[in-house]
């Protein structure tokens, strides 16, 4: 599996250190951290200028006062999630929220959608084991769009055995630049929170009877990624990746790690798409994907306190879908996190 991306170093934040000399007064070292009080606080912002607009600018010293997009901005939205029960490059057909794309003034939530598969069960008797949240075949983009007891706001696929899928969100925003003036230009998300987890097939066994022992995955690829694109081309990336080749055969089992671009907790991303010039159009999209593929058929038995227990091989992958409060009197919601603005 190969990806293009095209990633741009995040910029180191300047630190500034006051300190007292001898005899200085307390109102002259005061006078210094106020000096650089707003250097030390500032966010930090990913210029991609360059890669926008096609020229290279410095990030404004003063940005001025923020401005929001309002009706110079048009929205859309677009879910898609699919699930095989084997190992398969590309788990199709896809269940697509949202299709075809249609902007609208508004700011849209994102669009639920979900793939499900049946699970064979065990003969009466048997009970199968899996991760925390059950035992699952199953894509799916949820998203609550008013607040319930235990709403979930997630994109995320969970196998059971052998088994693939994909989940996707896009958030597109198209950018009308007024006829007034050129418009420096910022998008503003929340990245998603990366979350992973696994169990694998176990038993009792081994020369004293009571070693667990494990039968993993034959295959493993997981990846979770963000990527953000203006006018088709890629402006900003983070990607993380579990993988298990088929033959990766190491002297103790253990699965490779890879991090590409930014890490994904759960924080602020502003990039500075340049000063964008009069009348002019750009479309910019937030791509949130999170995908699996496990091939795992073998599982165990075991039989513990009475009762027959059936583990077999389970993994999810998952991204947030970072939200913000709503409220207008009594009405309460959640709404994505991403914005495009002017300074």
């Amino acid at each position: 599996m190969t990806f293009a991306q095209a990633t741009r170093p995040m910029p180191a934040a300047d630190h500034a250190h006051a300190r007292a000399r001898p005899g200085a007064s307390i109102a002259a070292v005061l006078a210094l951290l106020l000096a650089h009080a707003p250097a030390l606080a500032a966010d930090v912002v990913v210029n991609v200028a360059e890669l926008v607009t096609g020229t290279a600018e410095h990030l404004p010293i003063h940005p001025g006062t923020k401005v929001a997009c309002g009706s110079n901005c048009r929205y859309a939205a677009v879910s898609a999630s699919a699930m095989d029960d084997g190992y398969a490059a590309t788990p199709g057909p896809l269940a697509l929220g949202a299709w075809p794309v249609a902007f609208g003034t508004s700011l849209p939530g994102y669009v639920p959608v979900e793939e499900s598969l049946g699970i064979t069960q065990p003969p009466a008797g048997t009970t199968l084991v899996g991760l925390n949240n059950g035992v699952l075949q199953r894509s799916a983009v949820d998203y609550d769009a008013k607040p319930v007891l235990g709403g979930t706001r997630e994109a995320s696929v969970q196998s059971w055995k052998s088994g693939s899928g994909a989940s996707v969100v896009s958030y597109a925003i198209r950018i009308t630049t007024p006829i007034d003036a050129p418009k420096r230009t910022y998008l503003s998300f929340k990245a998603p929170a990366h979350e992973r987890s696994w169990v694998h097939a176990s038993s009792l066994g081994g020369p004293s009877g009571n070693e667990t022992v494990y039968t993993r995955p034959e295959r493993l690829q997981t990846r979770s990624a963000v990527d953000v694109y203006v006018d088709g081309l890629p402006v900003w990336s983070s990607e993380a990746n579990m993988l298990v080749p088929q033959r990766y055969q190491p002297s103790n089992w253990g699965a490779l790690f890879l991090q590409w671009g930014q890490p994904l907790p759960s924080g602020d991303v502003t990039l500075f798409l340049g000063t964008l010039p009069v009348k002019s159009v750009r479309t910019a999209v937030v791509v949130m994907r999170t995908e699996l593929r496990v091939d795992a058929p073998g599982c165990r038995t075991r039989t513990e306190y009475g009762a027959t227990l059936k583990s077999c091989s389970a993994q999810r992958e998952s991204l947030t879908l970072p939200s913000s409060t709503l409220s207008s009197g009594a009405f309460l919601a959640f709404r994505p996190s991403i914005e495009v603005y002017s300074r």
